[in-house]
C-alpha cells in the first residue's frame, strides 16, 4: 500500500466504526441518537457507516484493482455503499424501508403502535 492511500483509508476505518458502534446500539451511549431530529438519525443510520465504507474502499481501490475479481467486487460494494449514504443520509434523504433501520430501533416502535391502536 501507498502512503498515500491510508489519507482516506484511516477516516473511513474511523468513521466506519463509529458507524457501526452507533447502528449496532450495544449501549445507551450509542443509541442516543434514535431520540435525536431526522438528520441525526440518517446520520447515523447510512450517512457514517456506508460512508465509512466508501472511504474505505477508496482507500483500498488501487490495491482491490489487481486482480479482476476483487476488481468486480470492490467496484460493486463502493458504488453500493455511496448510493445509499447519498441516497438515505445525506444529499437526497429519500424515505427508506423499514427493514434498513436496526432491529433494536424497529421492535420498540412495533410496540408502541400496538399499543396506541388498542
Amino acid at each position: 500500500m501507498q502512503p498515500y492511500q491510508f489519507v482516506v483509508l484511516v477516516p473511513g476505518v474511523l468513521l466506519g466504526a463509529w458507524g457501526l458502534w452507533q447502528r449496532l446500539g450495544r449501549t445507551s451511549t450509542a443509541r442516543r441518537w434514535a431520540t435525536g431530529h431526522e438528520k441525526a438519525r440518517r446520520d447515523a443510520m447510512f450517512s457514517r457507516p456506508f460512508g465509512g465504507l466508501a472511504l474505505v474502499m477508496t482507500g483500498l481501490i488501487e490495491t482491490l484493482f489487481r486482480w479482476p475479481v476483487t476488481a468486480v467486487l470492490g467496484s460493486v460494494v463502493w458504488v453500493a455503499s455511496v448510493v445509499v449514504a447519498f441516497a438515505f443520509g445525506g444529499l437526497l434523504q429519500l424515505p427508506y424501508p423499514r427493514w434498513l433501520e436496526p432491529r433494536w430501533l424497529r421492535q420498540p416502535r412495533s410496540r408502541t403502535r400496538a399499543a396506541e391502536s388498542s
